[in-house]
């Protein structure tokens, strides 16, 4: 499970707002009637987190554990299976099963408790160990219910919305928002949001005005129903959503963190009149 790229993912949001999934479906359903789990929670460090506590660059985060935590236990514990990956505020939590699971919950304890195993140990601290006796764990099935719900496929759009979102995907990109914004750095620049969201604002109108439309931009900045969607009316079609944001370079859920910014921001920015973004909280 080096590569997290090849796994089933989602984003969900949770009371303390974005979790970020990764479940290897096949290795887990092929060794939950035979092998049972250990859970371990860290803390990621300051310096691999974005502005809202979250890593911001999951694989490269993995790696990191794979080689100072992971490859030992491999040593120690022939047939380690990694089931999943899920991040969030101020955690990275991983799911690993083994014949011998409660003597892998110990030696994971004495592994992370060693100091400097983890590099530093002030920055990679671990939170918790978790045995899991059932062949199933409610975490677990909690996993893999939400990406099975990511999976399924949207209600289709009607015609006219589809023929909209092939038309839009022919059209010249006026840039991107998520650089305009420096969405795609790892500490993001509040006046470079600002200004993108001005710039993105006027670009909807321009896309409005090219393809008789009314689409917008819909902002929820609430941690636990945090969304940044681009509908049509007010109606959502993930079919329109993908090519808007497409051809505005506004990729989830990295987007998303603009959210975060302008829950933290002064509040006046809900009375920011735009024309085609609408900024709300609604938990």
């Amino acid at each position: 499970m080096s590569d997290l790229s090849k796994l089933a993912s989602c984003v969900h949001a949770e009371d303390d707002g974005l979790v970020t999934i990764f479940v290897d479906l096949e290795a887990l359903a092929a060794v939950a009637k035979t092998l049972r789990g250990v859970r371990l929670r860290l803390t990621p460090p300051p310096e691999r987190c974005s502005e809202d506590g979250r890593v911001y660059n999951i694989p490269a985060a993995y790696s990191h554990i794979e080689k100072v935590l992971l490859d030992p236990l491999r040593k120690q514990f022939d047939g380690l299976v990694i089931t999943d990956v899920v991040t969030g505020l101020r955690r990275f939590s991983l799911g690993l099963r083994h014949l011998q699971h409660k003597q892998l919950a110990a030696a994971i304890e004495k592994i992370a408790y060693v100091p400097g195993a983890l590099d530093d140990p002030h920055v990679w601290l671990p939170e918790s160990v978790t045995v899991v006796d059932e062949p199933v764990g409610q975490r677990e099935q909690e996993l893999v219910d939400l990406i099975k719900a990511s999976q399924r496929p949207a209600p289709p759009a009607p015609d006219s919305v589809t023929k909209l979102a092939q038309r839009i995907a022919t059209l010249e990109k006026p840039g991107s928002f998520e650089k305009r914004a420096t969405l795609d750095e790892q500490y993001v620049d509040p006046k470079r949001l600002d200004a993108a969201l001005v710039w993105l604002d006027s670009q909807l109108g321009k896309l409005n005005t090219n393809v008789d439309a009314r689409i917008r931009l819909a902002i929820n900045t609430h941690p636990r129903s945090t969304t940044f969607q681009f509908l049509l009316g007010d109606n959502f079609y993930a079919e329109l959503d993908r090519a808007v944001a497409d051809w505005i370079d506004a990729p989830s859920p990295n987007v998303r963190r603009a959210s975060y910014l302008l829950w933290c921001a002064d509040k006046d920015v809900y009375a920011r009149e735009f024309e085609n973004v609408a900024i709300s909280v609604e938990p």
